[in-house]
């Protein structure tokens, strides 16, 4: 690897491979520890439950080292970044080094710079308890079952704080820009699944 590419961890929509929109060198399952993830408010000044802004998922670090995320690293370009940052414009980068547990041995990590090795951290905003986005949230369960199958979905669920929000249901008229569809049987339970977390569904 060189210093003209970059390694990123994604931990929502980014772990599902299919959502990306910049031809990829490599993907692998990756872990960061020290950290905890958590949904939160779009960073707009503007009451999200007003504008009905849907919450941003984002991460943060953890004083214990026991806490970890599950996720995706991505190998990639260096000139690709300027349109991953555009996707992430509600997110800065954060730097990952000693903290990325990789599930597979990635050769030559380490001969890239430590500020093109990073996270997309959500921009601080007050909680205000906006809604989710069901269509989101289809990406990126999809995601974590291509990563891992069924205890995949579990695992994000149970790794993620702030679930009990009111849910925005637009599956069959989506939001989000990089929906996909999902079989029926697998919306049900993912849907059963965020209900059991405390997601309202109204």
């Amino acid at each position: 690897m060189s210093n003209g590419m970059m390694a990123y961890f994604g931990y929502g929509s980014l772990v599902n491979l299919n959502s990306l929109r910049t031809k990829y060198i490599a993907a692998y399952p990756a872990r960061l520890n020290g950290w905890r993830r958590h949904w939160q408010a779009s960073a707009s000044g503007i009451s999200a439950i007003e504008r009905m802004n849907p919450a941003l998922l984002s991460v943060h670090m953890h004083g214990e080292m026991s806490s970890y995320i599950d996720g995706m690293l991505i190998i990639d370009h260096l000139d690709h970044l300027p349109a991953l940052d555009e996707r992430e414009v509600n997110y800065h980068r954060v730097p990952i080094n000693d903290d990325l547990l990789l599930a597979s041995n990635v050769d030559g990590l380490d001969n890239i710079p430590v500020e093109h090795r990073f996270v997309y951290v959500a921009n601080e905003s007050p909680d205000d308890q906006s809604p989710l986005l069901q269509s989101y949230l289809d990406v990126v369960m999809g995601g974590f079952h291509a990563l891992n199958g069924e205890q995949g979905v579990h695992d994000f669920i149970s790794t993620t704080l702030g679930f009990g929000r009111s849910i925005i249901t637009d599956r069959h008229q989506p939001r989000y820009p990089r929906a996909m569809a999902i079989e029926e049987p697998m919306a049900k339970w993912f849907d059963d699944l965020l209900k059991q977390a405390g997601v309202r569904f109204d």
